[in-house]
């Protein structure tokens, strides 16, 4: 197969130099070697490993008058000038330009050896697998021994890979690391890598002793990364030769993983059999002929001074005679993944016998320093020493943290303050001092028991963002830190009447905040020019506070008579029936769009509603606009007030009596106008909502009502105005005259005793 392609290639290279010969009328020179039309250029490597780029032209001649020659490269391509698009003519006539290759083709079946699809072009010419590289240097990977076929070749390959490696210590063991693997003459700038001397061209050569003519050779390719790599398609038994070795190396031993063996013979590996599918390495270990010279003693006089921070150390040592420079290695533990910079470790060269760097306080380090002799290349050979540890401690510190919870606490509320230690460096806490305005009480004040939970915050007086100090001290080293936190002593939420009696048979209790000014009365006086009368079983109100009048009465009701769900749905007049409410929830202004007259109106013009919650489905009620409209509404279940409820005054009326409770949501308030207006009667309790519950909490707004409320559960207040309440009360409620004078006479009871009265 080798010799047929052979004879191709010679009838080319006539038939090309009899093109050169005939001439054009332009000076089109053949070059002597590459030239790549691709991507539109024409492309000519000179002698100097320099890259010419003559623009092609639209036909695909030669612009340049005299294209570069191009020494000793095979096979002979030029520009096409037949043909429109620049392309490459090499193999038979083949154009790596097309979409599909003809067969037979190249066998270019390596991916950056190949012949690409449009826009046109040669990545290289692999022809008969010597091709050109931009660094001067033949690719590796270009197979020589590919079967015909436009891209195809045998697919069943095996690679062979390695490195060249220098024996720094010549101690015949490889363990001398990345920095001592040998770079190449091209690329001696790549890092610590070792650079030969004098330099070379290695190149790996091979032969396949059981294929005859299956031979060749690569060269010792980097790319900042010191290695070869070959594909081979024919199995067999390989030898392996590291090539230009410069006088004064020897390769003295190879490391490879052949499971068939490979022996040296001089600078050969010999090696049994190698087989498709398989990844061998095979390094070559060179060594100098030169015994290396008497190496620098280790330095002696060593003394470590950390900084009183502990984040950096002077390491000093004692000047070496013959030593240009000292060579310092700071290895932070653990000591294993030496050289890991992102892990703290540092390696640096001094002249000075001296150096200072930043380290990480309390972490342990291994040091080391070597000498280095005037012009000694890279590694260095004077002994290193002493591998000594050595920790920079950080000074005494502590550090805490403090937070209340909750954040805001009510008069005679308590909060639990939490201390957290967050740090200790070298010492432990062993007393905690708390202090704070006297706006709060503490208990304890002060801890000498650790762990230190905290303390416990009464509200004694009304204040905002009062301060809590924690006060941590070290006792035997001496160091302290604090923290503080904040919290808010607010007055309790209370509620409030306006002309209105309350009565109750339990307790009556509102914390009106202690004031004397207008306002800060339980009761206030009406349009009349007097507060109602609170009757009660117990009360935490007195004279100072209940009303301006002082009028307070412990007295209780007659509750033999139940004016709840069912005496009102037992009043409702024989000639009407109450229409059914059918929509829940119930819309906006339900009443307004749903009040004609179909059956549910009594005599006074009142309009009947009832909703059936037999099956245990509370109500819900939006917003509602009564105007002058009159409404009684009976429901057998809850009800769930979601939107205000608002009449004019003297003329409209609504009455609400809940066999359930009665909840207004915690979103109905603000405004200072009343939120709700009507009776409301619950054979349950009547809620007035809070948003205090959530996480976090929320401060309610305040709820306004014109008009009664009633309970024969409970009247439960919810609402928490926070710093609001230590000005106005969370609830008020207004007596609603007009409600009272268009009470309808269905509902009422009259009992009427009449008794002469003496003059």
């Amino acid at each position: 197969m080798k010799k047929n392609k052979f004879l191709v290639w010679v009838a080319v290279i006539v038939a090309l130099l009899f093109w050169v010969s005939t001439g054009t009328s332009k000076a089109q020179k053949l070059c002597s070697g590459y030239i790549n039309c691709c991507y539109y250029q024409t492309v000519c490597c000179d002698p100097a490993w320099q890259w010419n780029y003559p623009d092609c032209g639209g036909t695909g001649q030669c612009v340049s008058s005299d294209p570069a020659n191009c020494q000793g490269c095979t096979p002979y391509s030029r520009c096409d000038t037949g043909d429109p698009v620049n392309v490459c003519v090499g193999w038979n006539g083949y154009r790596c330009g097309e979409l599909q290759p003809p067969g037979p083709g190249p066998g270019c079946y390596v991916s950056n050896n190949l012949c690409s699809t449009p826009p046109p072009g040669c990545v290289y010419n692999c022809g008969n697998g010597v091709c050109c590289s931009t660094d001067g240097e033949t690719v590796d990977n270009c197979p020589v021994d590919c079967d015909p076929g436009g891209g195809g070749g045998d697919p069943d390959t095996f690679t062979v890979s390695g490195f060249v490696g220098f024996d720094a210590n010549d101690d015949g063991v490889w363990n001398d690391g990345d920095a001592n693997k040998v770079e190449d003459t091209y690329q001696s700038d790549c890092g610590a890598y070792y650079n030969l001397s004098p330099a070379a061209d290695l190149r790996i050569a091979w032969i396949n002793n059981s294929v005859g003519g299956d031979s060749g050779e690569i060269n010792y390719h980097t790319d900042c990364g010191p290695s070869y790599y070959q594909v081979y398609q024919n199995d067999g038994e390989y030898n392996f030769t590291l090539n230009n070795l410069p006088a004064g190396y020897n390769v003295y031993a190879i490391d490879h993983n052949v499971a068939a063996g490979c022996t040296l013979s001089g600078n050969t590996a010999v090696c049994g059999q190698l087989s498709d599918n398989n990844d061998y390495i095979i390094n070559f270990i060179i060594q100098s002929d030169t015994p290396p010279p008497t190496p620098l003693p280790c330095p002696t006089g060593f003394n470590v001074s950390c900084a009183p921070s502990g984040t950096q150390v002077t390491i000093s040592w004692n000047a070496l005679v013959g030593a240009a420079s000292y060579f310092l290695r700071l290895n932070r533990f653990p000591y294993t993944d030496w050289f890991n910079p992102d892990g703290g470790d540092l390696a640096l060269e001094s002249v000075d016998p001296s150096q200072t760097h930043n380290i990480t306080a309390g972490s342990e380090y291994m040091y080391d320093v070597q000498g280095r002799k005037p012009g000694e290349p890279w590694p260095y050979s004077g002994l290193r020493c002493p591998f000594a540890t050595f920790t920079c401690v950080e000074p005494s510190s502590c550090q805490i943290s403090l937070s209340s919870n909750p954040t805001s606490i009510n008069i005679g509320g308590t909060s639990s303050i939490s201390l957290q230690i967050t740090e200790e460096v070298n010492g432990t806490i062993d007393r905690v001092d708390y202090s704070s305005g006297a706006q709060v009480s503490l208990n304890p004040n002060s801890d000498i028991s650790p762990p230190f939970p905290g303390t416990v915050a009464t509200g004694e007086s009304a204040g905002q963002n009062i301060n809590i100090t924690a006060l941590a001290t070290m006792v035997d080293e001496g160091a302290t830190c604090n923290a503080f936190t904040t919290l808010t002593v607010a007055s309790s939420p209370w509620w409030q009447v306006k002309d209105a009696d309350v009565s109750t048979n339990g307790s009556l209790i509102s914390l009106v905040p202690p004031s004397t000014t207008e306002g800060y009365y339980f009761n206030l006086r009406g349009t009349g020019g007097y507060p109602g009368i609170p009757a009660y079983g117990t009360t935490n109100l007195d004279g100072e506070n209940v009303s301006e009048e002082g009028w307070l009465a412990q007295s209780g009701y007659n509750a033999s008579k139940r004016y709840d769900y069912n005496y009102f749905h037992s009043a409702i007049p024989s000639d009407v029936t109450p229409k059914v409410i059918e929509a829940n929830p119930m819309p906006n202004n339900y009443f307004a769009a749903n009040y004609n007259n179909e059956g549910n109106v009594d005599s006074q013009e009142y309009h009947w509603y009832e909703y059936d919650g037999g099956s245990g489905e509370s109500l819900t009620i939006n917003s509602e606009g009564l105007a002058n409209r009159k409404v009684i509404l009976l429901v057998n279940s809850n009800v769930s007030l979601k939107g205000p409820i608002n009449l004019t005054r003297g003329a409209g009326f609504f009455l609400l009596a809940a066999a359930g409770n009665i909840a207004v949501d915690p979103d109905v308030g603000g405004g200072g106008t009343p939120n709700l207006e009507g009776i409301f009667v619950s054979d349950g309790e009547f809620q007035t909502g809070t948003n205090m519950n959530q996480v976090p909490p929320v401060v309610d707004s305040q709820l306004r009502v014109r008009g009664t409320v009633a309970s024969y559960g409970t009247i439960r207040l919810q609402r928490n105005l926070g710093s609001g309440n230590d000005t106005t009360p969370a609830e008020f409620f207004e007596l609603a005259p007009d409600l009272i004078l268009h009470f309808p006479n269905a509902l009422g009871t009259r009992n009427m005793n009449w008794q002469e009265v003496a003059p």
